[in-house]
């Protein structure tokens, strides 16, 4: 009985750590693809090795990151990322306007795989946190019983005394 318990248990627990594991890649390859998104607004396609200013792509991020988490852009950031563009990789202003919308669409839908990943991996956790709590009921409910069964066989041996 006690194998098949730990079975269930080390089962749940694997399948709950492996939930987790396929979370944990998506929030860091979160947190790296904002740099990749911000490198890739201020980047001059007629030069390529030009150089971008890290607290510019700094500065971008986190508009990107303020962005994301409440869901859209206000006008006025919309403006100054579309104007830092511009300056930067010296487009117009519309292509930088545009630059910006594609990228936040693009953003959003990563940000937004990244918050169902940590949800599946929630509620793997959550079904494993419940099947444990089973199977550790289960084998307590049968240890009691064997030591009920144990100890009435017990006293029902008669000892033959010399």
């Amino acid at each position: 009985m006690g194998g098949s318990a730990s079975a269930v248990m080390f089962g749940g627990l694997k399948a709950g750590s492996e939930a987790i594991g396929a979370a944990a890649p998506s929030l860091e390859s979160m947190r790296d693809e904002q740099g990749y998104f911000a490198q890739r607004l201020l980047r001059n396609e007629n030069e390529p090795d030009a150089t971008v200013d890290e607290s510019r792509v700094e500065e971008v991020t986190t508009i990107l990151w303020r962005a994301l988490r409440e869901g859209e852009m206000e006008g006025a950031d919309q403006s100054y990322l579309a104007a830092l563009i511009s300056e930067q990789s010296r487009l117009n202003q519309r292509q930088a306007e545009q630059r910006v919308e594609d990228l936040i669409e693009q953003a959003q839908s990563a940000y937004e795989q990244a918050l169902e990943a940590v949800d599946e991996a929630r509620e793997a956790a959550a079904w494993t946190a419940i099947w444990l709590f089973i199977a550790l009921l289960a084998g307590a409910f049968f240890a009691a019983f064997c030591a009920t069964m144990g100890g009435r066989q017990r006293d029902a041996v008669l000892t033959v005394i010399d």
